[in-house]
């Protein structure tokens, strides 16, 4: 596989005990790319991250992360960067925002060992690097919505990151503070050549800063660019409604 291709997938089938939850997945993701994941619910969207994870072992086909099956990368797991969906967490967890930030370094100690002074200053760049050095000593449960989903991005970046997955990151934000992580994540795009995966509902924000648009239900029905998608009348038939008019939407905002 090509350096210029983060991800490939042929005709990559996925079960969940004997049910076929995604079928015959035929895509590249390109490094240094922005891929956003739209579908309706229970299209399979989660179980691909997973999948990009390794840690769904049921499948046919083929399923390459950088060369590699996700399950076999070993000691480069760490790649891989995750950020789940916000409620996911539990508010009362009692924890400092950069101890948080710190446990992401467990990709790249491995469990049971002892965390060292670089790996604290690694979680301070990328707290440095969202934006949010200032909330390390902060408890993770007392920040808002956008102040955590920060932190968490900051523990998915500091093992070395080159592919970072994002399942619903914009769940519960406000418009401002979607918009604010939005920009963050098209500068860390950018800026650091990293390669993006985002699961989400929300077409029309989505649309704004991916370079591609990959929609599932089950099977791949779009695989394009956002202003290559043309007509909603195919994202009508897959999400099985009317679907909002993202044309105008393709634009990001200025500012």
């Amino acid at each position: 596989m090509a350096d210029t291709v983060a991800v490939q997938a042929r005709d990559l089938s996925v079960w969940l005990g004997s049910h076929k939850v995604l079928e015959d997945l035929t895509f590249d993701i390109e490094t240094g790319s922005f891929v956003a994941v739209i579908g309706p619910n229970g299209a399979g969207k989660t179980t691909l991250l997973r999948a990009l994870l390794g840690l769904v072992r049921t499948y046919e086909g083929s399923l390459l992360v950088f060369g590699e099956p996700p399950a076999r990368l070993g000691d480069r797991r760490h790649m891989i960067g995750y950020v789940p969906q916000r409620s996911d967490f539990d508010r009362r967890f009692p924890a400092r925002v950069l101890d948080v930030v710190m446990m992401g370094r467990v990709a790249c100690r491995g469990l049971g060992r002892r965390l060292t002074r670089e790996d604290r200053e690694a979680a301070l760049r990328s707290l440095e690097l969202v934006g949010a050095l200032d909330l390390q000593d902060r408890p993770i449960g007392e920040l808002s919505g956008g102040q955590q989903q920060r932190v968490f991005l900051a523990r998915a970046l500091c093992s070395h990151t080159r592919l970072l997955l994002l399942d619903e990151p914009n769940t519960g934000l406000d418009v401002a503070s979607q918009n604010r992580f939005y920009e963050l994540l098209h500068n860390l795009q950018h800026q650091h050549g990293l390669t993006i995966v985002v699961v989400s509902h929300d077409i029309a924000k989505v649309s704004q800063f991916a370079d591609r648009i990959l929609c599932i239900n089950k099977r791949l029905h779009i695989h394009a660019a956002p202003a290559d998608v043309g007509e909603t009348s195919l994202l009508e038939q897959v999400y099985g409604c009317e679907v909002e008019q993202f044309a105008l939407a393709r634009q990001r905002p200025e500012g």
